[in-house]
């Protein structure tokens, strides 16, 4: 098993993804606070990552933010477009200008963890750039997985 594979098991950590869409045109996403952890993925694509009193980040493709308790955000193209906001399912939008968002939430079953999430920033950004080899796995099969159950 692979340290990743012991980190899971230890704190029964769940994903559900609520987004798994292509967003193109003028478009933002917002969220506001709640007490949950989540996640968002550009997987394919650009976007604008803008928490207040935080930070802004540049999400390229692969890039993983997490909020180990969820703050208030927004997201939106990371270049301007004219066009008016849209939303398509990813197998129905390979074809369209966009960046494709991957957004879920993060369970954690153990009775510990809530001790972990508070030790943790309140953003986490993870480039793929730097994460060496284990992220594009990681990402290739959340994605993976949000397609095969999108098609149930």
């Amino acid at each position: 098993m692979s340290p990743i594979d012991d980190l899971v098991n230890l704190l029964r950590l769940r994903v559900e993804v609520y987004h798994n869409a292509r967003v193109c045109g003028d478009w933002q996403l917002k969220a506001e606070a709640t007490s949950r952890a989540c996640f968002h993925m550009p997987s394919q694509g650009d976007c604008l990552l803008h928490v207040p009193d935080v930070g802004h980040w540049h999400l390229h493709e692969g890039d993983v933010v997490i909020f180990p308790k969820e703050l208030a955000h927004s997201m939106e193209p990371a270049s301007p477009s004219n066009e008016a906001h849209s939303s398509h399912p990813l197998s129905q939008a390979q074809s369209r200008q966009g960046t494709s968002m991957l957004c879920g939430v993060i369970h954690f079953h153990h009775q510990g963890s809530q001790q972990l999430i508070n030790l943790l920033p309140q953003v986490v950004v993870v480039r793929m750039a730097k994460a060496g080899g284990w992220l594009k796995p990681l990402t290739e099969l959340i994605v993976h997985e949000s397609m095969a159950s999108n098609e149930i």
